[in-house]
């Protein structure tokens, strides 16, 4: 998924960067706080934001671990123990 998503966007906008996938990830969360309940808008948040991560020479391994890493802390403290 993560490489599909990569390559497509690299054939598709060529000249966009990272930057410019956060900033249409910003306006695809404008789009699903109006439209919550439509699971098409959180799935073009997930590209967008993959799509930023593939264009800034993130892995998907390491922005994983990256997610486990910033999760730890909360799944800690609000587990149930």
């Amino acid at each position: 998924l993560f490489t599909s998503i990569g390559e497509c966007s690299k054939n598709a906008f060529p000249d966009a960067g990272s930057i410019e996938h956060i900033i249409k990830l910003k306006h695809e969360a404008q789009e699903v706080i109006e439209a919550p309940y439509d699971i098409k808008e959180y799935a073009d948040c997930m590209i967008s934001l993959l799509a930023a991560a593939y264009k800034a020479d993130i892995s998907f391994f390491d922005l994983v671990e990256a997610v486990y890493a910033k999760l730890e802390p909360m799944l800690r403290k609000y587990s149930s123990k």
